[in-house]
């Protein structure tokens, strides 16, 4: 099953007007289909959308220059705190104002992966075997990438997935094997600093990922050599904080961290706190009153209400599993979480590049 969006959709997904958007529509000369029956409208789909951000991002003088690349990490210590929903959606949300976006899946468990369409327990041997798809398959991760231990590496390009067409966000997804990345980043972490800058060095030597202007870490819950080499590479930490129970602990270890980071290698990492499940209770208001005041400057202002959506975005409606799953912005583009969503994006940009030529 494909979404297919409808013009006022694709424009809050765009955060353009209808009328403006009709008209670039014609002018890019993309293939956007239309309806068969009624008025004809237009049909666009996920490609379209994010084909379209990079016509727009083009016709823009004041950002059609390649932007300095920067890297988040979605990271705090606790698990179901909303860091896969987060890092999904800001990359969905980046690419659709035409920023080259792509998302490394550091969890395992393959969430981010899964999100985007892919499987994570299924490698091309496994679906040839049960008749499945081998565009789900998933053979690599980052892992295979970095040539740790002598290992050889695996090109980029064997790798990455486009589940959105080229102009979308990129996925670099993972498995239950890149687990076994840890001890050897431990045996690598004996030897050198270095080993902490892995991510680092990967950004940097990479070729293809110049092409990208925002490279997203979605780390897995806790701390590990590979959480802590994408702290250590990012330039700002985004954490998404439940409301629903207290998230002091977690705040504080992160806190601690990314000072202890910034202070070996004389770096300016920030760290931004995203308030999520917000529900008009007096505990989480309470919640959201103690980390704001504990935290001043670093909670954005957007809280993410809690929706029965959410779940359904992350779940199959079908037994057979044949609906695919998406990332919460597209398959709910008009929700309030969506909205909250955009503003988020639209901050953690302006900060990341505050030097213009990121503004719509």
């Amino acid at each position: 099953m494909q979404l297919k969006y409808s013009l006022h959709q694709t424009a809050k997904l765009l955060n353009h007007g209808t009328r403006s958007l009709q008209t670039l529509s014609d002018e890019s000369g993309l293939n956007i289909v239309r309806a068969a029956t009624g008025q004809r409208a237009r049909q666009y789909s996920a490609e379209n959308i994010f084909d379209l951000a990079t016509y727009i991002r083009s016709q823009n003088a004041a950002r059609s220059k390649p932007l300095p690349r920067r890297a988040v990490t979605c990271h705090i210590p606790r698990g179901g705190s909303g860091k896969t929903l987060t890092a999904t959606n800001l990359a969905v949300l980046f690419s659709a104002l035409g920023v080259k976006t792509c998302l490394v899946d550091l969890d395992w468990q393959g969430s981010a992966s899964s999100i985007f369409g892919y499987d994570p327990d299924v490698d091309s041997a496994i679906a040839a075997a049960r008749g499945i798809s081998a565009d789900k398959a998933v053979d690599y991760h980052i892992g295979h990438m970095l040539g740790l231990q002598g290992a050889p590496r695996v090109p980029f390009s064997s790798v990455v997935k486009y589940p959105f067409g080229i102009n979308g966000p990129a996925l670099i997804p993972a498995d239950v094997t890149l687990n076994q990345i840890e001890a050897t980043l431990t045996v690598e972490r004996l030897n050198s600093d270095r080993a902490d800058l892995v991510f680092f060095d990967w950004m940097k030597k990479t070729p293809e990922l110049l092409l990208y202007e925002l490279v997203i870490f979605d780390s897995g819950p806790g701390f590990s050599r590979t959480v802590n080499a994408a702290l250590s590479s990012c330039d700002m930490v985004i954490a998404p904080v439940g409301l629903e129970s207290i998230s002091e602990k977690g705040l504080r270890m992160l806190k601690s961290q990314i000072k202890t980071i910034n202070e070996r290698q004389k770096s300016s990492i920030e760290i931004r706190i995203i308030p999520n499940g917000m529900v008009n209770t007096k505990r989480s208001l309470q919640e959201l009153g103690a980390i704001s005041t504990g935290y001043p400057g670093l909670v954005i202002p957007y809280p993410i209400k809690r929706s029965e959506d959410v779940p359904k975005a992350y779940t199959h409606e079908k037994e057979d599993r044949s609906d695919p799953l998406m990332p919460f912005a597209l398959k709910y583009p008009l929700s309030e979480v969506t909205q909250s969503l955009s503003h988020i994006t639209q901050i953690i940009g302006s900060e990341l590049w505050p030097d213009g030529g990121f503004e719509k």
